[in-house]
C-alpha cells in the first residue's frame, strides 16, 4: 500500500467515525436543548459548526497520520 492510499484510508475511516459522532449528537441535541433550556439558535450553531468541521477532520486525518495513533511509514 502506498502512502497515498494509507491516507486516503485513514480520512476514509476519520469522517466515517466523525459521521456517526455528529448523527448521534444531532440525535440527543433537541434533548439537551430543552433540558438546558438553550434558545433554538443552539441547534443552528451546533450544525454549523458540524459542517464546518469536515474540511478540518479531514485535512488533519490526511496530514497529520500520528494523531490517530497510527505512525507513518519512515
Amino acid at each position: 500500500m502506498s502512502g497515498s492510499d494509507g491516507a486516503l484510508r485513514r480520512v476514509t475511516v476519520t469522517l466515517a467515525v466523525y459521521g456517526a459522532g455528529a448523527a448521534l449528537l444531532l440525535w440527543v441535541l433537541p434533548s439537551i436543548q430543552r433540558l438546558l433550556l438553550l434558545p433554538a439558535l443552539f441547534v443552528l450553531l451546533v450544525k454549523v459548526a458540524l459542517a464546518l468541521g469536515v474540511p478540518v477532520v479531514c485535512l488533519l486525518a490526511w496530514r497529520y497520520p500520528a494523531l490517530g495513533g497510527e505512525r507513518g511509514e519512515g
